[in-house]
């Protein structure tokens, strides 16, 4: 350490006394030294010494040369003198080949290449990726594979060789590491304990009517046939089944090893018995797989003492014929009422469940392990103890004291406080159910078109769910619920303004008084619901009592004769008894079916033809206009779908939730005796304080179109895609995309288990809504990059509020149609201004408790416009491990002084903004220069004309301004490293850019007149390139031409529109890694940052020939084509391209710059303890 001191003294006092070893020892180690303390120039001045010596003592290159020049190489490299640096790099490279010590060349070239791709050089870069990777292959140096792997695919990227792009990141993606999930062991034995809602009545599936009783049962009894998550029929207690006849016939084959729970084998004859008794038990209300079934009028008459329709062909072979062919049969019997089931003498009941009936009653159930499964493994559970009727109040008390394992029907603001303990669990499926109003037909009230038709067009239902239920529910779209065949997901409702709705009761004497029937979770768990609901009736003057208090007195309403007398609605729900349109519609609604309340002969006739057709197609149109007939008639208001859950404690081991009986995963979780220390602990800490130049207004998405928007709203909205690092388009939001019909259409698959900040699962829908909510805002300066879209200019021109581009399949599937193939449409989307927020989103300059919520990694806590954000952990992000930190604080407005005052002192965690002279000054610090980072960016600093009016109309006039400014000299006087001289408007890399000189015009006769211009800039160069400004204005004024700076700036006036402005001082930032963004959003005459200034028909033919053209190289001619037109129509003057830099205090850890359109990934940031 001592020795280190000293090395500039042995330096010096060895080459005094010319002891050539002793100077070339010392001088590396001084130059390595000095790298590391980041010291350019020492390492420089020490390497140029050993030079001298080393050529004395040999005239041959020596690998101790090669070491120098690499050292040399480094130093230019850190000074920012990349071209000697590129020199040294590519000497030392040589030295080292020659000596043949291939890792060292593997080394240098790797520096080699990011040297080049910093100095914006792509083909060198690429020269050296090129010959790097067939080093690091040879010598199988994985890591130098990796990153060289990664530039690579970058700079091809840029240049629209997307085979080589793919081949480069699948054979990184090869390199990998394979990571395995531990498997979570399963602790054996112990007691569950479940909370449930409501008392139990009933204990025989088939008498089950409710979904708590299908849980418990679901247990204890199984079916022939089951549904796996997916909807498919799979087999249970049969092993296999064929369909006879033509839907009127359908054989069995019985599993021969299930034993039911006293040992006893199951054969063909058992389950025969078996359904004949839940049929006897059951007259009144048998679940539609049994009514089905032939001969079952004539038993229940008692004419016959067997059911015609049910034959034991042999031990396991059962057949069932049903009275008219009825294709969907197979689907009927997975319905949990009809689980095989045998009472035994003492009246107790026994299935072929992993659990048996230990004892039952109203409060209680318990359930005993079943030791001897037919399946082969035996739950982990010993027992599950169900107590009934609790309270939600109570649910949440038993939670909290550790009475009640699993649980859910809390109320909200329980749910909420329960979920604070980061122990606790919570797991969410979307049950595939319906809650809805149901009016009676038999009501004098409710027979009023009129007053059926205000009541439900007056609810706004996506705000009415969404304000009282939040993220376990979903507004309905219709009767049919998600996962359901012919479920709707892109139904648009089109409700009443209150003035309409009033309008159409006017003539009713008010108050109109409704007696309801309404389910008991209405009552309780959503009584918010309820109340809103009532509410908004009310304000029309009509209003609402509960005329059941109980579960008993509300099945009565349609399970008795005469029940439903005296009530004018039903407020209700519907759990799927199976997968099909046909329980939500035909069971219900029928004439024969549950609800006798409304009913219709036509609707009667549709039903009965939709489930005998067979063509999933067909049965799809014919259940959607059966839904339609439904609500439009006002008979049925479908209001929401639930989003069922559990919450846990953290004893609970394993827990999944299904959307079929038993929904939770009894068989197979556990519970453990003692709490293990788990809960979703962040590997940082800190609140993050990050200094920004600009002020920012607001937080809409829609309204991004600066570069500080572009780093602060991704923090919390995201996008479909998004550009990562190497300038890679990427799925983010999204799975998957899929190009069909040669690029004119793209498919897009959602991920599945993205949530907003509020709970809310993303859905297409959401997505449709961002869209059109983009569209839609006139004030919006990025609208444009979705009018590509079939139907987005019709928005945008006000003509429509439908994107019709845009296709819902699913909750998770939609099709996006162009009107035009458009080979970087993805790019597209990854801009800031296309982020997805909540359907329905209005708000977003609140908090996340407000409505303003997004996907991203920090939710708002508060949005003082203007001055300052305060951003928290989002705790449940979607990609594990993020964000690191605690949160973020951005101060908006603050000025560059302020900033390098702010971030010296600690107040500010990273700078940037700042004066070129203070960030060559923080470079040389030894506290600050080791967190530097510095990475080319898409951008171009310019001036436009005015070429349609004004001194620039002429040509002569703009050549001449151009001729009179030497950028080069200006920007190395000014800005220094953290600018390259621009010679186009396209950044190096992009498709079209090549190194070319300055359109000279013919010498003409010069304007020697003074030429007065009025002229808008840029906010930047009121701050950090104020001096550039200065400078330029005059070396401008120097040359006739005298500057009047309006106050109004660039970045506040988008696009430029103004006519009284002669020149603007501006910047495009790219908007995506595609030369089409320097073009159609600088230069387009509709829409381009620049167009009414300076764009033409001939430049808008030129972009618009480059968006439809998907081949590389005939994209980089096109593009280059409009470069020549720039040059020589003097259409702008290309000043320079901007390197991106910033420093991060020594505390901070996990800082990096992006080569994207948000350069800090602030989510990896944290303060390091």
């Amino acid at each position: 350490g001592r020795l280190e001191r000293i090395y500039p003294l042995l330096v010096h006092h060895y080459s005094e006394g010319d002891v050539p070893e002793k100077v070339v020892e010392f001088g590396l180690k001084l130059a390595r030294k000095s790298l590391d303390a980041l010291s350019a120039e020492d390492a420089r001045r020490a390497a140029n010494t050993v030079f001298e010596f080393i050529e004395e003592e040999s005239g041959q290159p020596s690998l101790l040369r090669g070491e120098a020049r690499s050292l040399l190489a480094q130093a230019h490299r850190l000074s920012g003198d990349l071209d000697t640096a590129l020199q040294e790099f590519e000497a030392s490279i040589r030295i080292y080949e020659r000596h043949q010590h291939p890792l060292q060349v593997l080394n240098l070239m790797q520096m080699a290449a990011e040297t080049a791709w910093e100095a914006r050089r792509l083909d060198e870069t690429k020269k050296w990726v090129e010959s790097g990777l067939v080093l690091a292959r040879e010598s199988e140096q994985e890591d130098a594979l990796s990153k060289l792997l990664s530039l690579g695919a970058t700079v091809a990227n840029l240049r629209g060789e997307y085979a080589k792009v793919k081949q480069y990141l699948d054979e990184a993606e090869r390199l990998k590491p394979a990571t395995r999930e531990k498997e979570e062991t399963v602790p054996q034995g112990g007691v569950l304990q479940v909370a449930l809602p409501v008392p139990l009545t009933a204990f025989h599936p088939v008498r089950s009517s409710i979904i708590e009783e299908n849980e418990v049962s679901a247990n204890v009894f199984e079916n022939l046939l089951g549904m796996d998550e997916h909807g498919h029929i799979v087999p249970q207690l049969c092993e296999s089944w064929e369909v006879l006849e033509k839907g009127k016939s359908f054989s069995f084959t019985i599993r021969p090893d299930v034993r039911m729970h006293d040992g006893v084998l199951l054969t063909a004859e058992q389950i025969k018995t078996a359904l004949e008794k839940a049929i006897r038990m059951s007259p009144g209300n048998l679940p539609a797989g049994l009514t089905a079934i032939r001969g079952v009028d004539a038993y229940l008459k008692g004419s016959v003492d067997f059911v015609e329709g049910i034959k034991a062909e042999s031990q396991n072979r059962l057949r069932i014929d049903v009275e008219e062919s009825l294709p969907l049969f197979p689907s009927l019997l997975t319905d949990g009422r009809i689980g095989i089931a045998r009472e035994m003498p003492d009246g107790a009941l026994i299935g072929t469940g992993p659990f048996q009936m230990q004892s039952y009653s109203p409060q209680h159930v318990t359930l005993q392990r079943n030791e001897h499964y037919w399946k082969g493994t035996r739950a982990p559970l010993e027992r599950i103890e169900f107590d009934c009727a609790v309270s939600s109040a109570d649910i949440a008390i038993g939670l909290k004291s550790g009475k009640f394992d699993l649980a859910s029907n809390l109320l909200p603001k329980d749910l909420e406080e329960i979920l604070q303990d980061r122990r606790a669990q919570v797991v969410e499926v979307a049950k595939k159910n319906v809650y809805y109003a149901i009016f009676n037909d038999h009501s004098e009230l409710s027979k009023n078109d009129d007053l059926r038709k205000a009541l439900c067009g007056a609810v706004r239902i996506d705000d009415l769910v969404r304000g009282t239920m939040g993220r376990f529910a979903q507004p309905a779209t219709g009767l049919i619920p998600p996962g359901i065949l012919a479920h709707d997901p892109a139904r648009r409702r089109q409700p009443l303004v209150r003035e309409e709705a009033l309008r159409l009761i006017e003539s009713l004497k008010k108050p109109i008084r409704l007696k309801a029937a309404v389910h008991p979770i209405y009552q309780d768990r959503y009584q918010s619901f309820t109340k809103e609901l009532f509410k908004n009736w009310s304000e029309l003057g009509v209003d609402v009592s509960i005329e059941t208090p109980t579960m008993a007195s509300y099945l009565a309403t349609y399970q008795e004769t005469g029940g439903s007398k005296g009530i004018d609605l039903l407020i209700g729900r519907w759990n799927a008894d199976y997968d099909d349109p046909d329980n939500f519609t035909y069971f219900l609604f029928h004439s024969k079916g549950l609800y006798k309340i409304y009913s219709s002969e036509s609707l009667d006739k549709l039903m009965e033809e939709a489930r005998t057709e067979t063509d999933p197609n067909v049965r799809v149109r014919m259940y959607r206009k059966i839904e339609s007939a439904l609500m439009d008639s006002g008979y049925v208001l479908p209001l929401f779908y639930d989003i069922d859950y559990r919450v846990s404690s953290p004893k609970v081991r394993k827990l999944a939730l299904r959307s079929s009986a038993p929904f939770v995963n009894y068989a197979e979780i556990g519970k453990a005796e003692t709490v293990s220390a788990t809960g979703k602990i962040r590997r940082g800490a800190g609140i993050l304080s990050i200094p920004m130049g600009r002020k920012l207004a607001h937080m809409d998405p829609s309204l991004v179109g600066t570069m500080q928007q572009t780093e602060v709203l991704p923090n919390v909205f995201e996008t479909l895609t998004k550009q990562t690092q190497g300038a890679r388009i990427i799925p983010w939001l999204a799975s998957q995309i899929d190009v069909e019909e040669n690029g004119k259409r793209f498919r897009v698959h959602l991920q599945k288990h993205i949530r907003f900040h509020d709970g809310r699962r993303l859905t297409s829908r959401d997505v449709r809504y961002s869209l059109e909510h983009l569209l839609q805002n006139v004030h919006s300066p990025s609208r444009s990059f979705l009018s590509p879209i079939l139907g987005a200019k019709e928005i945008m021109n006000g003509h429509a509020t439908e994107l019709k581009g845009l296709r819902i399949v699913s909750a998770t599937e939609f099709t996006v149609d162009l009107e035009q193939p458009l080979s970087f449409f993805p790019a597209l989307l990854s801009y800031p201004s296309c982020a997805i927020v909540p359907e329905g989103a209005k708000q977003f300059d609140s908090n996340w408790r407000e409505g303003s919520v997004g996907t991203g990694p920090f939710r708002i806590v508060r949005f003082e416009s203007g001055q300052k954000l305060e951003l928290e952990a989002n705790p449940d992000y979607w990609r594990p491990g993020l964000p690191k930190s605690e949160g973020i604080v951005f101060s908006f407005g603050v000025q560059p002084q302020e900033i390098l005052s702010g971030f010296r002192s600690g107040r500010f965690s990273i700078a940037t903004d700042l004066f070129p002279s203070d960030v060559e000054a923080l470079r040389h610090s030894s506290e600050f220069a080791a967190n530097y980072r510095e990475i080319p960016r898409l951008s171009t600093y310019f001036i436009a004309f005015n070429i349609h009016q004004g001194p620039f109309a002429d040509s002569k006039v703009r050549h001449q301004f151009i001729s009179s400014v030497n950028a080069e000299t200006l920007l190395r006087r000014n800005i220094g490293r953290l600018a390259l001289t621009a010679q186009s408007l396209i950044p190096p890399g992009l498709l079209g850019y090549e190194p070319t000189p300055r359109f000279v015009p013919p010498e003409t006769e010069g304007n020697k007149e003074k030429v007065e211009l009025n002229a808008i800039t840029h906010s930047i160069f009121d701050g950090a390139y104020s001096s550039l400004a200065k400078n330029l204005f005059q070396v401008l004024q120097g040359n006739g031409f005298y500057l009047r700076v309006d106050s109004a700036k660039t970045d506040e006036v988008l696009p430029l529109t103004s006519p009284k402005f002669d020149l603007a001082l501006t910047r495009w930032i790219g908007d995506y890694p595609d030369a089409d963004t320097f073009f159609s959003g600088v230069l387009h005459s509709q829409g381009g940052l620049v167009g009414q200034f300076c764009g033409t028909p001939e430049m808008d033919y030129i972009i618009e020939k480059g968006r439809q053209e998907s081949d590389p190289q005939v994209r980089h001619e096109i593009y280059q084509q409009a470069e020549r037109v720039i040059r020589k129509e003097a259409l702008l003057l290309p000043l320079f391209h901007e390197q991106e830099y910033g420093f991060a205090r020594p505390e901070i850890k996990g800082f990096e710059l992006s080569f994207s359109i948000q350069s800090v990934p602030f989510e990896n940031m944290y303060i390091g303890r």
